[in-house]
């Protein structure tokens, strides 16, 4: 909603502050938006120095013409065109982004779903991916669908460790998918198997619900090797996922064999087609069963606050995100931490089977070592959903491991609440500063009431105080940071494997930099476009300023740079 946005503390009357004569950018169908305590446009441009034509978000605006004629933002200085009427807000919620994508009949009806969602978030694309956005929205019918899946590979490779939203990142995922590459297909069957369930736990048997079911059982055939149909097939990968679907739906319904093997084979490039054999039984998606039913009395008003509360996933499967590429992974972690690549190497060699399970790992280092971004962005890459944080240092209690619904103050288990949130069975839990936690036994101890998470015997049937039963919270994942070991109860220390985190050294300047540099502009709303690699003055400053040590310090050093950057612009 914009309604309530006062642009009128931004007016400014006179007359134009730029050149008469000059050429400068236009902002057509522009509407304000609130953006934490800043107000930016939002609209289509024309004629900007730096950007494609299309739809931005501009820097945080600075002053308006009485008239509407012009704005100036931090960084440009616009004409404005006519002004967005307010859209009506509808009724119903719409699905997420990628359930939206995987119910597209085919690539290009995927790649204009997939363009409406990034529209909003579209500053966050440097140039490069803008270039390649920008004509998958103008060009998307007239292109082959593997030169679409080439630049939406090229977009998804600019935006995957990026600021943007993980739901835009999901959807160019399957625009990128390859019919031909399983892996390439992985993703997309972890976050819309998670998506479903979490959006049609309770409705299996709605229209649309049915038509996903079908998609990802086509989809699940795309990603698997051992289900995979001979490489000759369409290679428009929603087309194809749609009729795998059908295919495995009709065989399990017991319908004639030959007639469906004709249906799937019509898809088929070169003729005549060859034999087309049985496909094996599809591979279960992973799953785990966290909570069976409730315990205790369900009928009380607090017991069928928990059972509404739980209701999406008692007695359910809860998907197991699916291990991706690790080589990926390893390339995209040791590029952003150049010096934590020992820690990294470890926590990805647990990484062996189906399913991303590691084991229970303290990062230890000194203050600003890097320890809580790395934590927090491995779960990131490896395609979880966004990690649970506890932070233990304000922890006095034993909460963690959750109160009684008896009490008016009853919660879940922090890892129960995770699986909740999450969707998955095997969400991530962030345990900060755990060395500092309380120590006082009179409300229980942190450090006691965590220890039954981190061995599997007694994760497996944890009995959770507010559910009253047992729960299997065995798949979760654990990293804890903490600047010094010794200072951890014994027993807690024991069930941790220890990481140790170095400080960075001058070494790691340039790639540190680089990462630190998109996270500053993220954090101002600027486009990551404009944090570009430091130059040779610029690189003189910060070694001269910071010779190793804390990121937070380089950190420090590196938004007084960027900031000099910003007053250069504005002086242009």
């Amino acid at each position: 909603m914009t309604d309530d946005i006062d642009l009128d503390a931004f007016q400014r009357s006179g007359p134009f502050p730029g050149d008469p004569n000059g050429d400068y950018p236009t902002l057509h169908d522009w509407q304000p938006l609130r953006s934490g305590s800043a107000i930016r446009l939002s609209g289509n441009v024309r004629n900007h120095p730096n950007l494609p034509d299309g739809e931005i978000i501009t820097s945080p605006l600075r002053d308006i013409a009485c008239d509407r004629s012009w704005c100036r933002t931090f960084n440009t200085l616009y004409l404005l065109g006519q002004q967005a009427a307010a859209k009506a807000v509808p009724d119903v919620e719409p699905l997420p982004l990628l359930l939206r994508l995987l119910l597209a009949e085919d690539w290009v009806s995927a790649a204009k779903i997939a363009r409406d969602g990034t529209i909003p978030h579209r500053s966050l694309l440097d140039l490069q991916a803008n270039s390649d956005f920008t004509e998958i929205w103008t060009n998307a019918d007239a292109m082959s669908v593997l030169e679409g899946q080439r630049r939406a590979a090229a977009i998804l490779d600019r935006i995957a460790d990026g600021a943007m939203p993980y739901a835009v990142v999901n959807a160019w995922h399957a625009l990128a998918a390859n019919t031909s590459s399983p892996f390439t297909c992985v993703s997309t069957v972890a976050a819309g198997a998670a998506a479903y369930d979490r959006w049609y736990a309770t409705r299996p048997k709605d229209e649309t619900a049915q038509h996903l079911r079908r998609n990802l059982n086509g989809w699940r055939g795309l990603a698997d090797d051992n289900r995979r149909p001979p490489s000759n097939l369409e290679p428009d990968q929603f087309k194809l996922a749609r009729t795998l679907g059908e295919k495995t739906i009709r065989e399990e319904n017991g319908q004639n064999e030959d007639a469906v093997d004709g249906q799937a084979t019509t898809l088929r490039k070169s003729a005549p087609a060859p034999e087309v054999r049985k496909p094996e039984p599809p591979r279960a998606q992973p799953g785990l069963v966290v909570i069976r039913g409730l315990g205790g009395n369900t009928l009380t008003v607090i017991g069928r606050e928990v059972r509404n509360e739980f209701r999406k996933i008692i007695g359910a499967t809860m998907p197991l995100v699916e291990t991706p590429v690790l080589a990926t992974a390893r390339q995209t972690l040791v590029r952003e931490f150049p010096h934590c690549d020992a820690a990294i190497d470890a926590i990805l060699g647990d990484l062996k089977g189906r399913t991303i399970k590691w084991r229970p790992t303290l990062l230890v280092g000194s203050p600003g070592a890097g320890k809580s971004r790395l934590a927090n962005r491995i779960p990131q890459v490896l395609g979880l959903p966004e990690p649970q944080r506890f932070d233990a240092a304000g922890s006095s209690d034993n909460a963690f491991g959750g109160t009684p619904r008896r009490w008016s103050s009853g919660e879940p288990s922090i890892p129960l609440e995770a699986v909740r949130r999450s969707g998955i069975a095997n969400a991530c839990v962030i345990l900060e500063e755990a060395e500092k936690c309380g120590t006082s036994r009179v409300s229980g101890r942190f450090s006691d009431s965590v220890l039954p998470f981190l061995e599997t015997t007694t994760s497996r049937v944890y009995p959770d105080p507010y559910i009253e039963a047992p729960c299997d919270l065995s798949q979760l994942n654990y990293l804890a940071t903490a600047n010094n070991e010794l200072d951890l109860p014994a027993p807690l220390r024991d069930r941790f494997r220890l990481l140790r985190i170095p400080e960075p050294g001058p070494e790691h300047l340039s790639a540190l930099s680089d990462t630190l540099l998109k996270e500053i502009a993220a954090d101002r709303g600027i486009s990551p476009a404009w944090a570009t690699p430091l130059d040779g003055d610029e690189m003189e400053i910060a070694t001269r300023l910071w010779p190793g040590g804390s990121i937070r310090r380089l950190r420090s050093v590196l938004e007084i740079i960027f900031s000099r950057r910003d007053e250069r612009a504005l002086t242009h």
